[in-house]
């Protein structure tokens, strides 16, 4: 198995939260993932992960994209692009937030008017 920065894996004892590969520092995995909205980081050792069939390929980013990191979490606009480092941020209902990732963490996510062109075409 060969995890790299911005795989998607699970944690082997718990295969259902998602978990978004920040950095690999020699036999440790940086991870990010939202718990609801707040945004945590965990490392784990690399025998503790196993990537997630979640995996897709990288993507190019813009100002204004809607994303997500790849292991879910809320829409982000994205405010800045800086070569490969993103900023990013959103609000919870009660607060806003911003933070920096790095494009291969994150996902292009689609509106619910992507999702139904038809629809909205007839109106």
């Amino acid at each position: 198995m060969h995890i790299k920065k911005g795989n998607v894996v699970v944690h082997k004892a718990n295969e259902n939260k998602d978990l978004t590969v920040r950095d690999i520092n020699g036999s440790n995995v940086v991870c990010d993932y939202f718990d609801k909205k707040t945004l945590k980081q965990v490392t784990y050792n690399t025998d503790e992960v196993m990537l997630s069939p979640h995996n897709e390929a990288d993507q190019s980013f813009h100002i204004n994209d809607e994303v997500e990191l790849k292991s879910g979490g809320p829409v982000m606009i994205i405010i800045s692009v800086n070569g490969e480092k993103v900023i990013c941020a959103w609000n919870d209902g009660k607060a806003n937030y911003k933070e920096t990732f790095y494009e291969y963490e994150l996902s292009d996510c689609k509106s619910a008017y992507d999702a139904i062109p038809e629809v909205l075409n007839k109106y």
